[in-house]
């Protein structure tokens, strides 16, 4: 490569980077994974597989594993143990020596460098000038990662739920989710209404929902719109990812049972509950979380009362005050223990509030969560 080459792509990247991150959120059987190998189908993006390590050490700061201060030796090559051998990263398919290296170099220690680094050597090694992160779990975590990368946008990729439901529950070899149908529309709809909410906060600018069935049925058009919102240059090679061989490696290493990736989107998989669920599991969805489906478009009948009110509560959304739900602090960090047992009750406050259709409670409870774990990871 060329002096001249070497600062055109130099200056690339810092342009492109300075645009910030993409993550991808949503609940799990969304079509997550469709729309990262679409994205990563661009020249400029580079997104690998789930990275999970993030997510896992924000949720362990919550609970206190992980220390506020990473200036000690000792803690900070913990946390860079910690990452370089997760499983995920095996998964990959990059030099972890590489990483190793960056990670060295670094000159602060915080948990945004150490996380940004991971990605920024990711980006390189792809020869790509913009990185992302597909893991559908962040989807309660966007307030948090919001904190640490302010540069950052969300995508909330979003289905039906009771197509997800099906899948969820049809999972094999599961290791997450639930496993009954009466679990799975809650499990659904905490996750979509978290990502609703967080939306609400953030804005438009930072946050864009993509529906799933507009994904698969009009998959150009809805890509056009997606780039011009992320300040990508939309391309055709994102319409035919199916034949790249990041989608090609995903099957045979990681889910060789989902062939579908290496086809092109199949119209069938919209609307997949009419033809294939039962009456009665139908039945129950709506009577659990009805309300949220017809918040999001979704077509749902008559709903049952207290949907009806749960609905009202919805509408109201945009109108309700997130300025009171500001994150937990602790003066003194023997006080920190006190704050974990505030984020315990806000979580079960939380699943409460959902059974029973109490929006603002779920709201306040979420944005408390999120906010006291960024102020914990600072």
């Amino acid at each position: 490569m060329s002096t001249q080459q070497s600062a055109t792509r130099s200056a690339m990247q810092e342009t492109t980077v300075a645009a910030g991150p993409l993550f991808i959120v949503g609940c799990g059987c969304s079509g997550t994974t469709l729309l990262r190998l679409m994205l990563t189908s661009h020249p400029d993006l580079a997104i690998p597989y789930e990275s999970h390590f993030m997510y896992e050490v924000m949720r362990g700061r919550a609970r206190g594993i992980w220390p506020t201060d990473l200036t000690d030796a000792v803690t900070w090559l913990h946390l860079l143990a910690f990452i370089l051998r997760h499983p995920r990263l095996q998964r990959w398919g990059f030099d972890r020596e590489a990483l190793f290296k960056r990670l060295q170099q670094l000159t602060e220690r915080s948990y945004r460098d150490a996380f940004q680094a991971v990605f920024d050597e990711f980006r390189a090694q792809q020869g790509k000038t913009r990185w992302g992160d597909k893991t559908p779990q962040h989807v309660q975590y966007m307030l948090v990662l919001s904190q640490l990368f302010p540069e950052a946008k969300f995508i909330h990729l979003i289905r039906d739920g009771r197509d997800v439901a099906m899948s969820l529950v049809a999972l094999e070899l599961r290791t997450w989710g639930p496993r009954y149908m009466a679990l799975a529309g809650y499990y659904w709809a905490w996750l979509v209404l978290s990502g609703v909410i967080g939306g609400a906060v953030l804005g438009p600018s930072r946050y864009l929902e993509v529906r799933y069935e507009d994904l698969v049925l009009a998959p150009e058009a809805t890509l056009q719109a997606l780039c011009d919102w992320a300040g990508l240059t939309f391309t055709k090679d994102m319409l035919h990812y199916y034949a790249t061989p990041t989608a090609q490696q995903h099957v045979q290493r990681i889910a060789p049972r989902k062939q579908r990736l290496i086809q092109p989107p199949d119209a069938s998989r919209v609307k997949r509950w009419m033809r294939e669920m039962a009456a009665r599991d139908q039945q129950r969805i709506v009577r659990q979380v009805g309300a949220v489906l017809s918040y999001l478009g979704y077509p749902v009948g008559k709903l049952p009362r207290r949907q009806r009110q749960t609905l009202a509560s919805l509408e109201r959304l945009p109108a309700l005050d997130r300025s009171a739900a500001r994150g937990r602090t602790a003066a003194r960090a023997d006080h920190e223990r006190w704050v974990r047992y505030g984020l315990v009750w806000d979580r079960l406050v939380q699943g409460l509030a959902l059974v029973h259709g109490d929006v603002e409670t779920f709201a306040q409870c979420s944005l408390r969560w999120q906010r006291t774990v960024a102020t914990m990871l600072h």
